[in-house]
């Protein structure tokens, strides 16, 4: 105990149970085998069980006083390691109470990208003051910019959501309007936008007392587009044309 009480730290192995391995500092057993402190101090202690690594640790406490541990990560005989859990059911497994989240930072460019799960929301994004960079094979295929805007095959969206493919034609007729959809086709054949339906198909033009009134309307069961404004339609053209 003497020799503890110098040191601050233990290394010891079970007496009841030989997979049982410590490493302890700030923590002796008093005569009712309760762990305690040894000194007013945090304490810590690492133990195998079972084939699991278990890391806890423990608030200042007073000397002699006992020590209520907190687990703080967990590796299980899988591999697995839990961080806030004892159960690790994935490779990684992070759990609280409070916002769990994954902070990585690069601290020569103060570039962060934090991983977070709060309430009923669960969020990917940076914490700086830099763009959200989405990559398949090891090549950017989706990106948002500190604006907000999004690009698809590029890296210099111009507005909200731009979508690009070939070469730089110009610049949108609304530019930097998180409300304009901008598809840049370059060198490519031709810019589409796509509608696959059996029935129909609609683009809708509304106001704050009408969601739809203008529309073009595609009626596949009959093969005619029709157009609307004011709510009414105006003009139909049918299948023979």
């Amino acid at each position: 105990l003497e020799f503890r009480r110098v040191l601050f730290r233990s290394l010891e192995a079970s007496t009841t149970n030989e997979s049982r391995v410590f490493l302890q500092a700030n923590i002796y057993r008093n005569a009712s085998n309760v762990a305690s402190y040894i000194a007013t101090d945090e304490a810590s202690q690492y133990w195998q069980n079972g084939g699991k690594h278990i890391f806890e640790v423990a608030p200042s406490g007073t000397a002699d006083a006992a020590i209520s541990w907190t687990t703080a990560m967990t590796v299980d005989n899988s591999g697995n390691v839990g961080i806030g859990t004892s159960s690790p059911t994935q490779l990684l497994n992070l759990e609280s109470a409070t916002s769990p989240a994954i902070l990585i930072t690069d601290t020569t460019n103060t570039t962060s990208l934090l991983l977070r799960s709060q309430n009923n929301t669960s969020s990917v994004g940076t914490s700086s003051n830099h763009p959200l960079v989405f990559e398949t094979n090891a090549t950017e295929a989706m990106r948002i910019d500190t604006s907000g805007f999004v690009g698809i095959g590029t890296s210099s969206p111009e507005s909200g959501l731009h979508l690009f493919d070939g070469t730089n034609v110009r610049a949108p007729q609304n530019a930097n309007r998180k409300a304009t959809l901008t598809i840049e086709a370059g060198s490519e054949g031709s810019a589409d936008i796509q509608m696959l339906n059996a029935s129909y198909n609609h683009i809708f033009f509304g106001d704050a007392a009408d969601a739809n009134v203008g529309y073009f309307l595609y009626d596949h069961t009959n093969n005619s587009m029709q157009f609307a404004t004011n709510a009414e339609e105006r003009m139909r053209i049918d299948a023979s044309g």
